[in-house]
């Protein structure tokens, strides 16, 4: 049978299937057969036995956070939520991601930063009661707690700054959404005007009323039947384009 690196027109790799055996031998001779399963590296926490990771979740006493967890892997691991929901999409979308999105960041950021703060603290703390004897100076001792401390105020005022931009996100995705809707009222009244026409009617300018559109029909809001758009780049002297109808 034919090797899966020859399938694919690899070389071989430099080691034998002897010695990968030979290496989990090694490994479940010092760590525990349960080594060589997911997670088993946790094993000695779970009577050695590998765990499944929601039971990490729970012996760590973050299992609160599943939820989130969730969220994310959403995303990333194939499964029909991915398609239908994506946290990048900003408002009502019909596509999917496939490139960067500056949307959809609060929680993965708050999540990051509560998860890196955590782990912050908890090393002070251990660097406070483990590692500091009687013979530490007292200041090197308040020094370590006064850091823990900055550590989580650092962590809300950024959490605060993320939270404000999304809310600033929220607006303009509404706002958006308005613009869209009044330029499609005023376009299935009289579907002839110019971009620049359209433009004056609205109170906005043409740049912006052409990438509100564009926006409108990548995100599948103006895909429906008699929905209009503008194709860029345009010259605003033309009609805005009608996308189908009846």
């Amino acid at each position: 049978m034919e090797t899966p690196w020859e399938a694919l027109g690899f070389e071989p790799p430099d080691w034998t299937s002897a010695d990968r055996e030979e290496l989990r031998t090694t490994l479940a001779n010092e760590f525990g057969d349960a080594f060589l399963r997911d997670y088993g590296w946790a094993a000695p926490l779970f009577e050695d036995r590998a765990p499944r990771f929601k039971q990490i979740q729970e012996l760590a006493q973050l299992d609160h956070w599943r939820g989130y967890y969730r969220m994310a892997s959403h995303g990333t691991h194939a499964n029909p939520k991915g398609i239908s929901w994506n946290i990048q999409a900003s408002g009502r979308a019909d596509v999917i991601w496939t490139g960067p999105s500056n949307a959809g960041l609060v929680d993965p950021a708050q999540c990051t930063l509560i998860a890196l703060a955590n782990v912050t603290v908890g090393l002070l703390r251990y660097a406070v009661n483990d590692l500091m004897t009687v013979d530490d100076e007292l200041t090197d001792q308040c020094l370590a707690l006064v850091r823990q401390q900055a550590v989580l105020v650092l962590m809300d005022r950024a959490i605060e700054a993320f939270a404000a931009t999304h809310e600033e996100q929220e607006r303009e995705e509404e706002a958006l959404g308005d613009l869209i809707h009044r330029a499609e009222a005023l376009l299935a009244e009289q579907p002839l005007l110019t971009v620049e026409q359209l433009a004056e009617a609205l109170e906005v300018g043409a740049e912006q009323l052409t990438e509100a559109l564009d926006a409108g029909v990548t995100r599948g809001l103006l895909a429906a039947d008699r929905r209009y758009f503008v194709s860029t780049p345009h010259d605003g002297k033309g009609p805005v384009r009608s996308h189908g109808g009846t």
